[in-house]
Order: C-alpha cells, then structure tokens, then sequence
C-alpha cells in the first residue's frame, strides 16, 4: 500500500526474514534499520496458517551466525 508514496530508490523484498537479513548485511557504521509491522507477535498469518517468526530471534540469529566469519 505504501509503493506509489515512496520517491527514493528501494529495494522490495516480500520475504520478511530475507528482508531482515538484507538489511543487516548491508548495514554500515553509524546507520539504523527500523523493523516495524509486527511488534511483539511472534507469528507470521500466511494464508490462515501461523506460522512461528519473531525479528529479535532473526536479528540475534544474523548476528551469532555473522560473528564468527
């Protein structure tokens, strides 16, 4: 709903955890990503069936898996 509003260059990822990880990946010194849209729910509804997904367990997930490299 929000596309024809957006006048910057952007990437669409309908994916939330490859976007989530896009973002991480491509973060740089001094920025911030805003993860909004879910809030506290730990599910994702994808055609009536919820589904478990959280952002904090995806972003503490990025992080441990990156740490290492």
């Amino acid at each position: 709903d929000i596309l024809p509003g957006i006048d910057v260059p952007f990437q669409k990822e309908v994916d939330r955890r490859k976007a989530i990880r896009l973002s991480l990946s491509t973060l740089k010194s001094k920025s911030v990503i805003l993860i909004a849209g879910k809030g506290h729910e730990e599910y994702q509804d994808i055609m009536g069936k919820k589904n478990h997904f959280s952002d904090k367990e995806e972003v503490i997930n990025f992080i441990r898996e990156t740490e290492n490299v």
